[in-house]
């Protein structure tokens, strides 16, 4: 039986891997072939990176609905939205203008960060 916090945890990792993908998608630096500077090439890059990351943490996540032992998926996938968090906050340093898309950015950062507090959470309580 999937606990509510696991399907509580699903919804805020989709929500997560939206927020980057809209992110993603409005990027001014998506749609241009010849980036200009060097950090906004260091921006687009570390959001695609975060957002893989938060795609595969995803797909954990719905393993862990099926598989029962699951202490070492959680344990990958809290290393994994650590990483996305870091892509994330590198890709909003780096960057040298205020466009819109980094409202989404910003978004995808702290929903990733409360998915890794969510779980942390499951980990140490083991609700299985």
């Amino acid at each position: 039986m999937v606990s509510a916090a696991k399907i509580i945890y699903l919804v805020a990792i989709v929500t997560a891997v939206v927020c980057a993908v809209i992110a993603l998608a409005i990027s001014p630096f998506m749609k241009n072939d010849g980036l200009v500077t060097t950090s906004q090439k260091v921006n687009l890059s570390f959001i695609i990176i975060g957002t893989v990351l938060l795609i595969v943490a995803a797909i954990l996540v719905i393993i862990t609905f099926i598989k029962y032992d699951t202490m070492v998926f959680m344990i990958v996938i809290i290393v994994l939205l650590g990483l996305a968090i870091l892509c994330f906050i590198i890709a909003l340093v780096v960057i040298d203008m205020n466009p819109r898309y980094l409202g989404w950015l910003l978004a995808a950062l702290w929903v990733t960060f409360l998915c890794l507090l969510i779980a942390i959470i499951i980990w140490i309580t083991n609700t299985d």
